[in-house]
């Protein structure tokens, strides 16, 4: 077991303070926030802010998160770091446009990001598109199915689902093309 000495040691020694944010230099996972070990196998891992946190101010109490105001996940500046419950984090990312929600959406902002239809997947991997009908083959469905007696034809042409067929009509999918 190791003590919680040596295991602020060697947090201090993964961290790069700067006049702004104190960047944790270890290990990040895929979100970018620093992992710690917790001191033993059986304890697993502590996110490297939490641990700031006890390190400077405590414990933290059950079911809270520890957010930053700086929205920088590597960051362990006790200055950056405040408790919060899950509705806080939450609106604190809404508040600041990082969600999926509201104006300050970036697909909303950037609209010209946004890959619709036949274009959704090419940007990264062309051979992968996401689409299953191109905007052309929409525009034919929509002229001929006039009536909802073809939709199992429209269907078995385009090798999509009756739904997709009905989602199209109803301009649920593809509502870009016009």
């Amino acid at each position: 077991m190791t003590s919680l000495a040596s295991r602020i040691e060697r947090f201090w020694s993964h961290v790069s303070k700067a006049d702004g944010c104190w960047e944790w230099t270890a290990y990040r996972d895929p979100a970018g926030y620093g992992r710690l070990g917790a001191g033993s196998k059986k304890a697993g891992v502590i996110l490297a802010h939490r641990f700031s946190w006890i390190i400077h101010f405590g414990p933290i109490p059950e079911g809270i998160h520890v957010c930053h105001h700086c929205d920088n996940p590597p960051c362990v500046r006790p200055e950056h770091l405040f408790l919060g419950s899950n509705a806080d984090n939450h609106a604190d990312m809404r508040a600041k446009g990082r969600s999926n929600y509201g104006d300050r959406n970036a697909m909303r902002r950037y609209p010209e990001k946004r890959h619709w239809g036949e274009h959704n997947g090419l940007r990264k991997h062309p051979e992968r598109a996401r689409h299953k009908l191109t905007d052309e083959q929409v525009r034919a469905i929509r002229q001929t199915a006039y009536k909802w007696t073809n939709v199992e034809r429209l269907a078995l042409e385009y090798q999509v689902s009756p739904n997709t067929i009905r989602n199209v009509m109803q301009n649920r999918y593809y509502s870009h093309v016009i």
